[in-house]
This record gives C-alpha cells, structure tokens and sequence, in this order.
C-alpha cells in the first residue's frame, strides 16, 4: 500500500473520491437508524432463579472467590475437547 505521499494525483483524486462516498454512506446510515433504538433484552425480566444465582456469584467473588481468565477458560476447553476425541478413539 502506498503512502500519500507516493499516490499519483489520478490516484489521490480516486482515494478522495472513494473517502467522499464512504463518509455519505455512513451519514445516511446514522440518519437511517436515528430513529431505532433496539433494545434486545426490552421486555424481558430476570427470573427469580437466576437472580438468586447471580447474587450467589455476587456473594461468592466479595468473599475471594476465583475469577478465571478467557485464557483460561480456552486452556481449560482444550483440555477437555482433548481428553473427550482420545477417549471417543479408544475401541
């Protein structure tokens, strides 16, 4: 990719161009969805179930308890995907 610098003015002129259409595109994009305001989750509630599994989370990390890294949790995944396709292998 070339630098500014280095573009030909035909080039230049064809980027400029290109930038122009796609700040357009963007702004009609932003006034088209102005108006919507889409909220997923509207209308739902929190099952009495599940508020009390967060506040035994809530509970639970306050007291020290362990949080676990994405890392983590990929390691922990690979480990277990590992043993479960050696263990379909087996006869």
């Amino acid at each position: 990719m070339k630098n500014i610098t280095e573009m030909s003015q035909t080039e230049f002129k064809e980027l400029d161009i290109a930038f122009r259409e796609f700040i357009v595109a963007y702004e009609l994009l932003e006034l088209a969805l102005e108006d919507y305001h889409y909220d997923p989750d509207e209308g739902l509630e929190i099952t009495p179930e599940f508020a009390e599994e967060l506040d035994q989370i809530d509970t639970h990390l306050k007291a020290g308890g362990k949080t676990y890294s994405l890392e983590e949790v990929e390691v922990s995944n690979e480990v277990i995907f590992d043993n479960f396709e050696d263990a379909s292998d087996a006869p």
